[in-house]
């Protein structure tokens, strides 16, 4: 029986040039330029690059091709040790060991030396960090300054003094406000008694801003932010599964809510079909309240003053998308009633107009009370929003609707 044929040995200096390439593009470029290539080859390269940039590579490729590529190189599958000491949503968790770090007092000609050594193992240098004894950053010298400078220049003189810093503990929307009117390269990383912990990339920080932001739309029906594209269905199974679960006891308390009026259905079946008309205005108006919701708690626009404001201007909308949209329903279950030959269609008429008033202002306050409702505990306002809210519109649309139905028709 033949056996498996071990893949060849890259050459180095192929891995060399290969790895410099890579370094010196964004994740998403570099996976771009590793298509096609050995697999030898590319887990010889990921390899080499450091924890973040090789995570962000290898998430891109499915669950088949990343064993095969960990089988190769175990350095692949050693544990990013300073990720696993920050929340995976941190500045910290994309942190880069820093490099070109030099203590006060040296010159030019110094920095320049080091930073030709940083290029012969294929670091791509953008700053130079200055510290003090005590590691805390006390500058930065940019390239440019390094070429103007005279070689015997020291370097407090060519240095941007007190430079912008992240913290590790600065969660990523954070670090992007932060970021917002800035556009650097690369940011230092301190403490909080400023002493230099590493680097971050601008571009790691948009790409995480940018998953974030396309994973919304599912965390709002309940599908993780863990989710890939090509994720296996064992793991798409687990993390979608519990807020199906979770989706049919809402349904259930929303079916049981329609059982205890059983008595008016019977005798109003006309009524039956105004519920999913009801249900979809309502869950709408509600979710149009929450999108502008979320946007303004991922814009950093939702403060407690705004608050009030914002929950007042949704009542009002509402109020006035409600009574709108219930004139049109209300006429409309006019006809359709006076076509069946229901008694007191006017009543019918009201009946409608009324609860979709209502179920629109609920939808409203709905949409700022459960993103709300879900960041003052702590949770993602995006996670799950949808469910809670249309359960809410549901439960009080369709309890108002019937009340009043039993109330006025019967």
């Amino acid at each position: 029986m033949s056996q498996p044929k071990t893949p060849a040995s890259p050459r180095q200096d192929e891995v060399r040039m290969l790895t410099r390439s890579v370094r010196q593009r964004a994740p998403s470029d570099a996976f771009m330029l590793l298509q096609g290539k050995p697999d030898a080859l590319v887990a010889a390269v990921l390899g080499e690059l450091d924890p973040h940039t090789r995570k962000a590579l290898l998430e891109r490729y499915s669950e088949t091709h990343r064993a095969i590529l960990c089988a190769i190189d175990g350095r692949l599958q050693a544990p990013d040790e300073t990720a696993q000491h920050h929340h995976e949503d941190s500045v910290g968790a994309l942190m880069m060991p820093p490099e070109a770090v030099f203590p006060l007092g040296v010159n030019v000609a110094q920095i320049v030396d080091k930073v030709r050594t940083l290029a012969d193992r294929h670091v791509l240098v953008i700053y130079a960090y200055v510290v003090d004894e005590e590691n805390r950053l006390r500058g930065l010298v940019t390239m440019r300054d390094l070429l103007l400078a005279t070689p015997e220049a020291r370097v407090e003189d060519v240095m941007l003094a007190q430079p912008f810093s992240l913290t590790p503990q600065m969660t990523v929307e954070d670090a992007m406000h932060e970021t917002a009117r800035r556009h650097y390269p690369l940011y230092p990383v301190c403490d909080e008694q400023g002493a230099l912990l590493g680097t971050v990339a601008g571009a790691a920080l948009f790409e995480a801003r940018a998953y974030e932001i396309s994973a919304q739309s599912g965390l709002m029906v309940g599908v993780g932010s863990e989710e890939r594209l090509l994720s296996p269905w064992p793991r798409s199974l687990k993390l979608r599964h519990p807020w199906l679960q979770v989706n049919l006891l809402t349904g259930l308390v929303v079916g049981f809510i329609v059982s205890l009026f059983s008595t008016t259905l019977s005798q109003l079946v006309i009524l039956t079909a105004f519920l999913p008309i009801l249900s979809s205005v309502a869950g709408n108006t509600g979710c149009q309240t929450l999108a502008v919701t979320l946007r303004g708690i991922a814009l950093d626009e939702y403060k407690r003053d705004v608050a009030g404001r914002l929950l007042r201007k949704e009542l009002l909308l509402g109020a006035l998308n409600g009574a709108i949209i219930g004139l049109v329903a209300g006429a409309v279950m006019y006809f359709y009633a006076v076509s069946e030959h229901a008694v007191h269609p006017w009543r019918a008429g009201l009946v409608v107009m009324m609860a979709m008033t209502g179920a629109c202002l609920t939808g409203g306050i709905a949409g700022v009370a459960v993103p709300s409702i879900l960041r003052r505990f702590g949770a993602d306002p995006a996670t799950a929003s949808s469910i809670f809210l249309t359960t809410t519109t549901d439960i009080v649309g369709i309890s108002l609707f019937l009340g009043l139905a039993t109330i006025i028709l019967i």
